[in-house]
């Protein structure tokens, strides 16, 4: 009885110790460190400002679902949490970057979540908030008010639901994770590639189990294509060179430089080389 004492005291104690680490890293200084701001930083404040006051962006576009940006694009979903940060608090170098260093603390919590439901009775999860409070690619990377950092956060957020979802076999999770996905997809470019292969996995993973159930699983994709379906009418629009257009308040936007060719084949070998020569 002792022993099991001990051990849950120094989880308590570690998981205290490691909670204000992970909170002090990434909020300590958080308007100076890192110093300056980030040319996307900027347009994304811009952005924010423009919308949280005038409903439209620096295009006068309305509400868009994917800012334009310096031309060839901007993820629109951290552009608006900042706004709203400006509605509540006012446009700051601290209200930018609050979202990101909100946003760590949400895949840290889910991210330990995970751990502790698979790896159960074991020290896995204390490992995982050590390596989330004192690896750069977590501390640094969640401080810049940029975009493309939120995928962190979207893809444990992600991760944790759908595992959930197989697990518990409730409707609940599953309507969650589907809403989660949607919205992931407005953190990153990346997560239009990432995002389908992780669900072909977890379908397989989850027949394989037996646990997929069709009324259940359309719980997830019903949000997950509704919130997804503005996104792949950007994406026509652009590839077929198709006039801008309106989705209600929402702006379909139609970019000056269209990025798609930087997924193709030959740009991934390219990639591939410099990776091997770094």
């Amino acid at each position: 009885m002792k022993h099991v004492n001990r051990r849950n005291l120094f989880r308590y104690v570690s998981l205290g110790i490691l909670t204000a680490m992970i909170l002090f890293l990434h909020f300590y200084k958080l308007t100076e460190i890192p110093y300056g701001m980030y040319v996307d930083e900027v347009g994304s404040a811009y952005d924010a400002y423009s919308i949280a006051n005038y409903g439209v962006d620096r295009y006068i576009k309305s509400y868009p679902v994917y800012f334009t940006n310096y031309g060839d694009g901007q993820n629109a979903l951290y552009t608006y949490i900042t706004a709203l940060f400006f509605r509540l608090f006012g446009a700051s170098k601290l209200t930018v970057r609050m979202g990101i260093a909100l946003s760590s603390l949400t895949a840290a919590f889910f991210g330990y979540l995970y751990a502790c439901r698979k790896w159960k009775g074991q020290e896995v999860p204390l490992l995982f908030l050590c390596l989330y409070a004192i690896l750069p690619v977590f501390t640094m990377t969640q401080r810049f008010g940029l975009e493309s950092h939120l995928m962190l956060s979207a893809s444990i957020t992600v991760l944790y639901t759908t595992a959930r979802a197989l697990e518990t076999e409730k409707w609940q999770y599953y309507l969650l994770a589907g809403i989660v996905m949607g919205l992931s997809l407005y953190t990153y470019a990346l997560m239009y590639i990432v995002l389908p292969l992780y669900l072909l996995l977890w379908l397989g993973y989850g027949i394989r189990l037996g646990k997929i159930r069709l009324r259940k699983l359309l719980l997830l994709l019903l949000p997950l294509g509704l919130l997804a379906a503005p996104l792949l009418m950007v994406q026509i629009i652009n590839a077929f060179s198709l006039p801008e257009m309106r989705l209600g308040p929402f702006t379909l936007t139609r970019l000056e430089k269209y990025r798609s060719a930087e997924l193709g084949f030959q740009d991934l070998f390219r990639n591939l080389k410099c990776w091997t020569a770094f």
